[in-house]
């Protein structure tokens, strides 16, 4: 079968259903329906699976013979709560009759633990997943049933600590996967002829009047565990059939090979004290499967999913969304699908409940299924085709490996070890994992002119097990278009100029291919991320060198191509075997700067060094705090015998409940903000030593919250207690709460505490280098936008107010709306903003003056911001200016208006997501859409430092930006995004499509105005049979004044730059770019180059830099337009 790796959404536009454009009742200024063109009725915009999700990206691999791979990227409602989220899945679908093989593996003790890929890479396997619930805050004993390569190791029992149940997933020996019940039966064998039942083997717990055996395979591990709660026990250890001691108490420790353990309880623990070293004990046991098969390995699970083909209806408390893991059978147990699914990082995967899972199993194929143990646990490994090593295919949702007591493992048959294919990857990785946090992959299979890109070719054979050529002979590698770029015999592929080719890696009849795309010429520089922190205790920290062409299509520069200068006496850069350069650092604190230089350009890469400690609180007033119970009494208060002055007392009573029980302090609020990036927090305290957990609780920028918990209080008095934060979080973070739990049920006690100085360990303070950027020409700037069919206007962020119609807010507005009328627009798009607050007499305020001041046949369009929220609604936005999101089509243009105001598309409503996919399609379709336009308040990525005013969720501002560059490039249509609230007029391009933040139309409080900081509005020249250049923008200030800064004279052969200024609410703004600006040549000048000016041209003038070359003598005269300001300056050149 054909396998892809697939870009996300490279497919998405062709996939969607190409019908309708959404009709929607745009108001014009007599506050009647505007006509708009309309097409048929929209489809719905959501996949017809049974999730009712979207689906955003697949990749499909080979593991093995009769092994595949699928990785599954899905957006929408989660299928219990409807709370809208992305999901993250994984399937390993598996043909048993295909030759690979399965087992269970573990770590070669019952009880103990270890990180999946160990223990599958010692086992030889192919791809493994984890299995087993089991003993997590004990023994790390599996609690159901182990059977591995046919040997019982441990029974199935029904217990109180994790309530599994007795189903389990089963192999015969023939490779048939069943689901049911596994029956343990043993028998102790007593001197005199005495038997008495033996209840379990190898167990963690064991219940009221039992016995159970432990083996050598148990481990050393303290057979205590399992009689915790026994009012009395009994140990008996017997080597080569003989008791040689007896114990009133169960012990740690190794069992010898030729030997066994006895532990009983209450009446098996009477039994058992019986016994004298020297008497005579033999066991005897058993297991029984279904229809008495013949098994070979086996595991439990807990809740049944699937039966008879039909998902099972789960309870509430289990469908909340959680990282999950399930295995699932066809009905004749020849087919089996094996999935995991990502969870509690809600910017990359929220995670699953048991009645979605159940369905997911029904739409794989699943006649029944059963759930395995999941959330930390969660984890699955696989081997690429031709690769040696397993790697690590899922994100854990611990932020690192949970080790676990088994896993399910699969084997590859016996391979010939003859090439039959090759496996063709870039040395780069696209995946950077930077923990809970989402960032898009890099895209190596890109490359600029000039540049290299290292490819790597592993060889497999008919197993897709690694295999190389006869005798080390080298592979043949060959590009089939040469214009486009060649490959070297090493495998390094060399780009000559723009284009796609394929490159396949040869030996024989084996090869293996992958597409490449040159680029255009590399344009800029910026590294990600920027700045770096680093410190010793950590490691090195990752960062790569990333490209941009003049279209703003990007892709990572291979580290043989970069020229690094930096302190070498204080960090240390090297490559790893990702192809990701890593920073090392040699000292304990400071700052320096990386410079990466390619092909004549550079990019300033800052780096702090170190940590540093800043006081969060001191807690020196509890009357700002709010106590926190669970299953408790307590007190809080503050006292002078704090670590440093006066710290904030806990009085609590643990002895009304043997359950876990809690105490601690609620944040101010309940959402205290925390300035800076924060690696780690330390919080002093002064306990018992009772072994308490120690916990901090705190929220990130997307809401995820984190529970923080380095360990437990053991020591009395002072200590200082530190908790690292996960990497990946998305700042700012904010404290919830300081607690700490008592899980102990023997452990009942009345006591005190006295917590102080919460510190946050921050990295060392380093400022950002301003990103490098140039003039777009989708911006007129110096010049006139040019001959257009129709224009349109973009407004925002103005703050008008209902009780001050008359105010300043309300006059600049009343100007805009009048010069927007002037410059005879026919829309105009309000992108949020336009009021102070959503209020009923704000909004209508706001519809009068757009009434009042644009004319009757002007339509126009309110975008929602967040200042449009009233109450954290939109209903009274709405009932004033119509529903939110619309498509309209003007002049063929099809505008896409958004809702962004709770800082995310699924904020306000999930299906926008598939709207615009459904639209870009249908408008790539439609002969009467030349463009399409998307507008929302909130820009995906804030040109501004900080980054604080744009779409939270990374993954959907990264499935837009995907959605419109396939529009674009299937379509040939221009394509542009337009939000605002971020203060500035901006344009930055990302693979061809512009992003443009307008700018606010009250005065700005900040900045020099020449990176776009000014107060205006933007009007767009709109020319459809330009193609994917039809847009122009002019970012149009307020201009109360004008002048130019000119010279009387020049000499002949001098470039002089003449700088204007315009005054904007007594604000001097320099007029550069992205100003619009029209500088005309009046007498004497030629506007443009010097070179090729014809005779008579006193000089020459740049309007892009405002540059004047003086050519021969004479007096010239140039006039400047801004908006309404006009200035002419005549300047005479002498020799």
């Amino acid at each position: 079968m054909p396998y892809t790796i697939s870009r996300r959404l490279g497919t998405l536009l062709a996939s969607a259903g190409l019908v309708g454009v959404l009709a929607t009742q745009p108001y014009n200024a007599d506050n009647q329906p505007a006509v708009v063109t309309v097409g048929a009725q929209l489809p719905a915009a959501v996949d017809t699976t049974t999730s009712g999700r979207m689906e955003t990206f697949r990749s499909e691999r080979p593991v093995a013979p009769g092994v595949t791979l699928t990785t599954l990227d899905q957006y929408g409602p989660d299928g219990f709560t409807g709370e809208p989220n992305w999901l993250q899945s994984n399937v390993l679908s598996v043909d048993m009759t295909a030759g690979t093989r399965v087992d269970r593996i573990f770590p070669g003790r019952v009880a103990s633990r270890e990180p999946l890929p160990q223990m599958a890479e010692r086992a030889g396997a192919v791809a493994a997943v984890n299995t087993d619930y089991f003993d997590i805050s004990g023994s790390g004993a599996p609690w159901g049933v182990g059977i591995q390569s046919g040997e019982l190791l441990h029974s199935p029992l029904p217990n109180t600590r994790a309530a599994t149940s007795q189903n389990a997933v089963m192999f015969t020996e023939d490779g048939i996967g069943r689901i049911g019940e596994i029956v343990f039966e043993g028998t102790v064998f007593l001197p005199g002829g005495q038997t008495v039942p033996l209840d379990a083997m190898n167990k963690a717990e064991l219940l009221r009047d039992q016995i159970q055996v432990f083996t050598p395979v148990w481990g050393t591990f303290c057979r205590c565990r399992a009689t915790e709660t026994a009012a009395r026990d009994t140990e008996v250890v017997v080597v080569n059939g003989s008791v040689t001691e007896v114990s009133d108490q169960p012990r740690a420790g190794a069992i010898p090979d030729n030997g066994f353990v006895l532990v009983g309880r209450e009446g098996g623990a009477d039994r058992l004290a019986a016994l004298e070293p020297g008497d005579q004990v033999r066991i005897d046991y058993s297991f029984r499967a279904p229809d008495d098969m013949r098994i070979k390995a086996a595991m439990s699970g807990r809740q049944l999913l699937v039966v008879d083909g039909k998902p099972e209806t789960q309870t509430a408390s289990n469908n909340t969304p959680e990282p999950r893991t399930a295995v699932g059978f066809s009905a004749d147990g020849r087919r089996m699908w094996l999935i995991t699914v990502d969870g509690r990082q809600p910017a990359f995967s929220r995670g699953i409940g048991l009645s979605e899972l159940a369905r997911k199993m029904v739409d794989l194929g699943a006649h029944t299924a059963l759930n395995l143990d999941g959330g930390g646990s969660t984890t699955i490994v696989a081997r690429e085709p031709g690769a040696d090593e397993l790697a690590l295919v899922n994100r854990p949702s611990d932020g690192q490996l949970r080790p676990v007591p088994t896993g399910l493992a699969f084997y590859a048959p016996a391979g010939s070890g003859r090439l039959a294919g090759y496996w063709v990857t870039t040395k780069i990785d696209p995946e950077r994992r930077p923990g809970f946090a989402y960032q898009a992959p890099l895209r190596p299979e890109r490359v600029f002119p000039g540049l290299n890109r290292r490819l790597e070719a592993d060889g497999y054979d008919e197993t897709f097990g690694p295999t190389g050529t006869p005798g080390g002979a080298p592979v043949a590698w060959t590009s089939a278009d040469q214009r486009v770029g060649t490959v070297s015999d090493d495998g390094v592929f060399s780009a000559r100029g723009p284009g796609r080719t394929t490159v396949a890696a040869r030996f024989g009849n084996a090869t293996g291919a992958m597409e490449l795309t040159v680029l255009g010429e590399l344009r800029r520089l910026s590294s990600l991320p920027a700045p770096i922190a680093v410190t010793q205790q950590r490691g090195p920290a990752g960062f790569d060198v990333v490209g941009f062409d003049e279209r703003g299509y990007s892709a990572p520069i291979d580290p043989d191509d970069v020229e690094l200068t930096y302190d070498d006496s204080a960090i240390k850069v090297t490559v790893n075997e990702r192809g990701q350069f890593e920073v090392t650092a040699l000292r304990d604190r400071g700052s320096t700067v990386i410079t990466a230089a390619v092909r004549g350009l550079t990019a300033t890469i800052p780096v702090g060094i170190g940590l540093a400690d800043v006081v969060v609180e001191d807690f020196e007033d509890a009357d700002d705090w709010e106590l926190f119970t669970l299953r408790a009494t307590a007190s809080m208060s503050t006292t002078e015998g704090g670590h440093s002055g006066a710290g904030m007392q806990l009085d609590f009573d643990f002895t009304q409940s043997n359950l876990t029980r809690g105490i601690g302090v609620w944040s101010p609020g309940r959402r205290l903000k925390i300035a800076g990036e924060p690696w780690a927090f330390k919080l002093w305290v002064n306990s018992g030593g009772w072994g308490q957990r120690a916990r901090i609780e705190v929220d990130d920028a997307l809401g995820t919250v984190f529970t923080l918990e380095p360990g437990t209080v053991n020591e009395p008095g002072w200590q200082q207690i530190t908790y690292e934060v996960p990497q990946g979080v998305k700042y700012p973070l904010h404290l919830r709460r300081v607690y700490f739990n008592e899980v102990d049920g023997n452990a009942t006690y009345t006591g005190r505490l006295v917590i102080d100085e919460l510190t946050a360990v921050v990295p060392t303070p380093v400022e950002a280098v301003p990103a490098s950027s140039s003039p777009d020409p989708l911006v007129a700037h110096g010049t006139a936008a040019g001959a257009a069919d129709w224009r349109f206007a973009v407004l925002s962020d103005l703050g008008v107010r209902g009780d001050d119609p008359n105010g300043p807010a309300a006059q600049r507005a009343r100007r805009a709306l009048r010069e927007i009328r002037d410059r005879q627009a026919a829309l105009v798009v309000v992108n949020g903003g336009f009021v102070a607050d959503g209020s009923a007499a704000n909004l209508a305020f706001a519809h009068q003056l757009l009434k009042q001041e644009l004319p009757p046949d002007v339509v126009y369009y309110y975008v929602p911001g967040e200042a449009e929220l009233f109450n954290g609604s939109l209903a009274t936005f709405e009932a004033e200016f119509g529903a939110t999101p619309r498509v309209v089509d003007h002049g063929g243009i099809r505008f896409l208006l958004l809702d962004t105001t709770r800082q995310s598309y699924r904020g306000g409503d999930w299906t926008q997501l598939p709207l615009v996919r459904d639209q870009l399609a249908a408008a790539s379709a439609d002969k009467r859409v030349t463009s399409v336009v998307v507008a929302q308040n909130l820009p995906l990525r804030d040109p501004g430092p900080g980054h604080l005013s744009e779409l939270t969720d990374r993954k959907e501002a990264a499935t837009i930006e995907q959605m419109l560059t396939a529009f674009r490039e299937q379509s040939g249509k221009a394509a542009s995004l337009i939000a605002a609230s971020a203060g500035r007029f901006h344009v930055e391009r990302a693979d061809g499509i512009p992003y443009v933040t307008n700018g606010p139309g009250k005065a700005a409080v900040s900045g020099a105005g020449g990176s776009g900081e000014f107060a205006g509005w933007s009007l767009w020249s709109v020319r459809p049979d330009a193609g994917p250049d039809g847009l122009r923008a002019e970012f149009v200030p307020q201009a109360d004044s004008l002048t130019v800064d000119a010279p009387h004279t020049v000499p002949v052969g001098s470039v002089t730059r003449l700088d204007a200024l315009i005054m904007q609410g007594g604000r001097a703004i320099p007029v550069r770019y992205p100003m619009a600006a029209v500088w005309t040549g009046v007498e004497g000048v030629r506007l443009g180059p010097a070179s090729g000016a014809p005779p008579g041209y006193l000089a020459s003038f740049d309007p892009s830099t405002g540059d004047l070359r003086a050519l021969r003598p004479g007096t010239l005269t140039l006039a400047l337009k801004v908006n309404t300001q006009t200035v002419s300056v005549r300047i005479t050149v002498v020799e």
